[in-house]
């Protein structure tokens, strides 16, 4: 295919979603720009990195983890012939305007349990099965995630080499979809973090624990 070329039109805002194009068949975007409208996002003039734009640019993010952001910009918003990408900078300025807010709001409107009655695994007695799942992640060596998370201890060797994350999530058994999560310093166990997500459940929900989390 000629460099440029793309195998679908644009939308009316001009974005071209071609590798990414299985990602609206789950997030559509009439979602997206709900999203925005609704958390004050709403661009009021038109420019390259609209919120839009950078809002997917996000989301491509959670699926194209090992490419640093100007990369994924390439992906997420396919550049015609001659078109260079923005400078890392103003992507990453461009994602603190976007802010949290309007993927916290696609997150609760989008996500759904999606285990059916013939899921293997997802149903007992009519219960939908869920579990919890917990993990740790590195965060960039910044004074800021520092302050925020805390290292781990490495022992006689001192702190760990970056700030951790530590999250326990919600999630469907049978699909692993991931219903609701909670993020903490790793100084917390996961224990004291699964309060914050007993609020979740529902009726038809049947929630299996593990010896340890019993102890609450």
């Amino acid at each position: 295919m000629p460099q440029g070329q793309c195998t679908l039109p644009p939308d009316e805002a001009g974005r071209i979603l071609d590798r990414l194009a299985g990602l609206e068949q789950v997030i559509p975007p009439a979602a997206v720009r709900q999203a925005l409208a609704a958390t004050g996002r709403a661009n009021q003039r038109r420019c390259k990195l609209t919120h839009e734009v950078i809002c997917w640019v996000v989301l491509a993010m959670g699926l194209l983890t090992e490419l640093p952001i100007r990369q994924i910009f390439k992906h997420a918003h396919r550049l015609r012939f001659g078109e260079k990408p923005p400078h890392r900078s103003s992507l990453c300025v461009a994602r603190q305007r976007l802010g949290i807010a309007p993927v916290r709001h696609l997150f609760e409107q989008i996500v759904r349990p999606l285990a059916r009655s013939e899921t293997p695994g997802a149903f007992y007695r009519g219960f939908r099965l869920v579990g919890l799942d917990g993990t740790v992640y590195d965060v960039p060596d910044f004074e800021a995630n520092a302050a925020a998370f805390s290292r781990s201890s490495a022992g006689p060797r001192g702190d760990g080499a970056f700030p951790q994350v530590r999250k326990l999530s919600l999630v469907e058994l049978g699909t692993h979809v991931e219903l609701t999560f909670v993020a903490r310093s790793c100084s917390h166990g996961e224990q004291s973090m699964v309060g914050g997500l007993l609020r979740h459940l529902t009726a038809e929900m049947l929630l299996l624990l593990g010896p340890g989390v019993l102890q609450l």
